[in-house]
C-alpha cells in the first residue's frame, strides 16, 4: 500500500482528466509518479497517447507535488489553484505513447520565488528509457492572495 494519498486528492481535476495512477515518490524539491496509457484516456489516439500531453503529465505531476508539500507528507490539503505559464525546450524521442507500456513522470524544483513562481524540470521515461523532457514555469498565487475577495467589478474605482 502506498504512503501516498491516491491522485484524485492531490490534483485540481475530476474524472477522466486526472491523468497519473499513483505518486511513487515525493520530498521537498522532487515528485515522482506513474500511470499507465490506455484507450479510455481522453487524449488517446489511434496509435496511443500523443507525446505533447506529456506536459499535462508533467503539471498535474507539480500540483501533487504543491499539495503535498503544503500539507506535509500527509496529504491532508485540498490542491490549490497553479496554472502552468511557460514551456521551454520540450523535446520528446517520441511521437506518441503506447497503451498498456506505464510511464514513469518526475518533477523537479530547480527554481523557487517569493512572488508565487516555480521553475521545473520534467521527464518521462518508459520501458527503462527517457522519452521526453521539459523546462517549465508554474505561477500558484501565495496563501494571502488566494483569501482575498476578487474585487467587485461593478463598483466605480476611486
Amino acid at each position: 500500500m502506498s504512503p501516498w494519498p491516491g491522485i484524485a486528492r492531490l490534483v485540481p481535476h475530476g474524472g477522466r482528466m486526472c491523468l497519473l495512477d499513483a505518486v511513487l515518490a515525493c520530498d521537498s524539491h522532487r515528485l515522482e509518479a506513474t500511470f499507465t496509457p490506455d484507450a479510455s484516456d481522453p487524449f488517446a489516439g489511434e496509435a496511443g497517447i500523443g507525446a505533447h500531453v506529456g506536459l499535462e503529465w508533467m503539471a498535474q505531476a507539480v500540483a501533487a507535488w504543491a499539495t503535498l508539500n503544503a500539507a506535509g507528507e500527509n496529504g491532508a490539503e485540498a490542491p490549490a489553484p497553479g496554472m502552468l505559464v511557460s514551456v521551454r525546450r520540450f523535446e520528446s524521442t517520441c511521437v506518441h505513447f503506447p497503451f498498456g507500456e506505464p510511464v514513469t513522470v518526475a518533477v523537479e524544483l530547480e527554481l523557487s520565488g517569493a512572488n508565487g513562481l516555480y521553475g521545473f524540470r520534467g521527464t518521462l521515461k518508459s520501458a527503462g528509457e527517457q522519452r521526453a523532457e521539459a523546462e517549465f514555469r508554474v505561477y500558484q498565487p501565495t496563501l494571502g492572495e488566494r483569501d482575498q475577495p476578487a474585487p467587485d467589478a461593478s463598483q466605480e474605482p476611486r
